[in-house]
Formats: structure tokens, sequence, C-alpha cells
């Protein structure tokens, strides 16, 4: 890692030499974390109806889905993408902002052991309202990687 950091890394020559790429990397990556938070975790696991999320067996789900859309305010927030999209768009950047908090709040309210209670409306309801969530999110990652990425 000490080859990536400070101001001889690697990471640093890289954002230097390529700071559009950079900027669309990190955009696409929390887009890519996004969707297949919501489109696939969620979304293929309750279209097929067999309610198997991804940890299944081990009841993680939940931590699963919190731990990932964190990564996603990570990446946001702490490579200063936050701060570069605002001075770009700032509307667009508040906005992702308020998607993330609420799908992140959303998230933490999660019951345990999720797969053995998709059968019940109200857990059903609350997920497709997180997914939902997530889409939001997605949609402004996307918009704001086509306008500065």
């Amino acid at each position: 890692m000490a080859a990536w950091s400070g101001p001889g890394g690697f990471g640093k020559a890289d954002v230097e030499a390529y700071p559009a790429k950079t900027v669309n990397d990190i955009l696409e990556g929390m887009a890519g974390c996004l969707d297949e938070v919501g489109n696939t975790k969620f979304g293929e696991a309750l279209a097929s109806g067999k309610g198997e999320l991804e940890s299944t067996f081990s009841g993680n789900t939940g931590a699963d889905v919190l731990s990932n859309l964190q990564g996603v305010q990570l990446a946001w927030k702490k490579s200063k993408m936050q701060d570069y999209a605002k001075a770009k768009d700032p509307e667009l950047s508040n906005q992702l902002t308020a998607e993330l908090k609420a799908a992140l709040e959303q998230a933490k309210e999660l019951p345990t052991r999720l797969n053995d209670k998709l059968d019940d409306g109200a857990t059903k309801e609350q997920v497709q309202k997180l997914m939902k969530a997530i889409s939001q999110a997605f949609n402004t990652t996307e918009a704001l990687k086509a306008k500065i990425g």
C-alpha cells in the first residue's frame, strides 16, 4: 500500500496523469457496486421467487448489503469525489449524497436473517423500498459520470 500512497506513490502519479479516467473509474466503481446490490443481490433473488439472497446460509445478507453501501459512501467521500462533483454540479452532488444516506439508513433497518423473512409482506416491502433507493443512487451516479466522468 505504501507504494500507492504519499506524494510519490503510484496512485498519485496515475491520478495526475489521467485525472478524467480516475474520476470515471471511481464513479464507475460506485455505480457497479450499487447495481450489484440492487439488481443482483436483491433483484435476482426476489425475481426468482426462491428468496435465496447472497448469504442464504450464513444469514449475513443484510450486513453484506450494508457493507457494500458503506463502501460506496466511502469512495464518494474519502476519494474527494464528493467535493469534486460538488464543484462541477452541486445539485447532482447533493442529490447523490442524500440518496446514499437514505439507502444506508434503510439498509441499517434490515432484519437479521433476512432470507428467513422474505415471505413476510412488510419485509418484502422494506427490501423493495431499499432497492428503489439504491436504484435512485445508481441513476444519479450514472448522471454524474455522464456529466463529469
